[in-house]
């Protein structure tokens, strides 16, 4: 009698599933690393010895690859003049605001002279003697609006200094700020460049793995099925074959007849178990 199938080895199934997906995942990365060469330039796949795919390679044309040397050494340059220190802006206006100070002075004084000559020529013809009440007024005002004057020229001067300070600050700022932002500059035309290269990966095929674990089990269960079927059957002539022998007991068939079916159930029984 054959035994009952035999139930698969669930961790040698799932080894042999994995070798499947291993495979297919392998077949579908060699299909889909594409080489490609444009107007300017290429990509191509680095691949081991069983052709699999271990990195990329691009390359630009020899007009971009010209050009991008020529960048890249530029920004090398540039990288070069990049201060290490902090930003420390070294701003002087003393001397905007002294020459404007001295533009001014320089237009008043002759007119301050002036004024003091026909002022004094004014009290003499007046009569008017030195400290007295009215030629100290007339003092005192000359002063208050000369003092208003120099006030509103150092306020001038200071704003004038100021924007001295600002202008030699941005200066500064630019000059600090330049070499980074033409390295970065440099850095931006040689990305643009790099775009232009072909992308090497591209998907065209999905290889699917074999569902081998599935098929196991199918088979499995497809043996397990026919030898229920059978072990059903051979149940069935078993209580056939009893019913035989109990018959006599029991008023049914007797002598050859009995006997006759009795073997040809036996025969086909042990035919059926034979091949189960």
């Amino acid at each position: 009698m054959k035994k009952a199938p035999k139930q698969p080895d669930v961790n040698a199934t799932a080894q042999t599933q994995m070798q499947y997906n291993n495979a297919a995942a392998d077949s579908t990365l060699k299909k889909n690393s594409m080489d490609r060469t444009g107007p300017f330039g290429s990509s191509t796949f680095s691949r081991d010895a069983n052709g699999m795919p271990t990195g990329i390679n691009s390359q630009l044309g020899p007009g971009l690859q010209g050009a991008a040397d020529s960048i890249t050494g530029a920004i090398g340059a540039q990288a070069g003049m990049t201060p290490t220190g902090a930003f420390n802006p070294n701003t002087d206006a003393s001397g905007i605001r002294q020459a404007f100070v001295n533009q001014g002075l320089q237009y008043a004084q002759p007119e301050w002279q002036r004024q003091d000559a026909d002022r004094e020529v004014m009290l003499r013809n007046r009569g008017l003697p030195i400290g007295s009440e009215v030629y100290n007024g007339e003092e005192d005002r000359v002063a208050a609006t000369r003092n208003q004057y120099l006030g509103d020229l150092s306020n001038r001067a200071w704003q004038a200094g100021a924007n001295e300070e600002q202008r030699q600050f941005g200066n500064e700022l630019t000059k600090y700020q330049l070499p980074q932002q033409m390295a970065a500059g440099g850095l931006g035309l040689l990305q643009g460049m790099n775009s232009l290269v072909p992308n090497a990966q591209q998907p065209q095929a999905n290889v699917g793995s074999v569902d081998y674990s599935g098929l196991v089990n199918n088979n499995y269960n497809q043996q397990m099925n026919a030898y229920n079927s059978k072990m059903s059957g051979l149940g069935q002539l078993a209580g056939a074959g009893m019913g035989l022998l109990t018959a006599p007991l029991t008023g049914g068939l007797t002598g050859g007849l009995a006997n006759t079916l009795l073997g040809k159930g036996w025969n086909a029984m042990s035919n059926m178990w034979n091949q189960s």
